[in-house]
């Protein structure tokens, strides 16, 4: 499977990137416009505040 994490230099990357490798997933931190469309699942890490329950 052709996974690619959008990169735009905010969230957080590398949160996404360990969880998806302990369950053997693989994917490729592209801006490439090309690359992110022509994948088979796209990924858009966002950062947001906790919010208390």
């Amino acid at each position: 499977m052709d996974v690619k994490i959008i990169k735009y230099n905010a969230g957080n990357i590398q949160s996404v990137i360990f969880a998806l490798n302990r369950i053997g997933v693989e994917a490729e931190v592209t801006d490439d416009l090309e690359k992110i469309w022509s994948a088979d699942k796209i990924i858009f890490p966002a950062w947001e505040k906790p919010v208390p329950p």
